[in-house]
């Protein structure tokens, strides 16, 4: 029991060390114990979903997780879909008074980043964002006209791929549920 103990606090301290790196990186105030990343998805148009996933000390609460419906048909825009859904998942927060995150993280770039800043904005919210562009994982935040290019052994880059490709897995599984619901 004790060998089980000193892993876990182990592997705890390591989670808080990378995401020590991650506040280093990102210019926040804090340590962000509390992550919620999203991820749109879309096919042609048709089915537009979008999932949440979060981390909480670096480790995925699964439990915390959501999946939205997103409204719309046609071409998709993934920047009204990520308004919709940080104006629809911030305000419900603020309704059942329930804890913000410490940072919002988005799977996107820059624009995804500007949609989604704008409606945090526009609630009065005072919430860290960053996004992930998923081919040359550039680290896109808020201020910073360039991305942050991190290296590919980077804890924090690890945190933030992670994040976001559990989001990314979840969006997708909502997806493949809504198309069979029509097949």
């Amino acid at each position: 029991n004790a060998e089980i103990f000193y892993e876990e606090k182990k592997l705890k301290l390591e989670k808080i060390h990378h995401l020590r790196e991650l506040k280093k990186i990102l210019h926040l105030d804090k340590i962000p114990r509390k992550i919620e990343c999203f991820d749109i998805a879309t096919l042609n148009g048709k089915f537009n979903t979008a999932a949440m996933s979060v981390f909480v000390d670096g480790v995925p609460e699964r439990s915390l997780y959501r999946q939205f419906n997103v409204e719309g048909e046609g071409h998709p825009d993934d920047y009204a879909m990520m308004k919709e859904i940080m104006a629809r998942r911030y305000q419900r927060l603020r309704i059942e008074k329930q804890d913000f995150p410490d940072l919002i993280l988005l799977d996107g770039g820059k624009g995804q980043l500007n949609a989604a800043a704008e409606i945090i904005d526009l609630l009065g919210f005072n919430i860290p964002m960053a996004a992930i562009a998923e081919r040359e994982e550039w680290i896109f935040i808020r201020d910073q006209k360039e991305p942050i290019i991190l290296p590919r052994s980077s804890y924090a880059l690890k945190i933030i791929q992670h994040l976001r490709d559990e989001a990314h897995r979840f969006s997708n599984t909502r997806l493949a549920v809504l198309t069979k619901m029509t097949v």
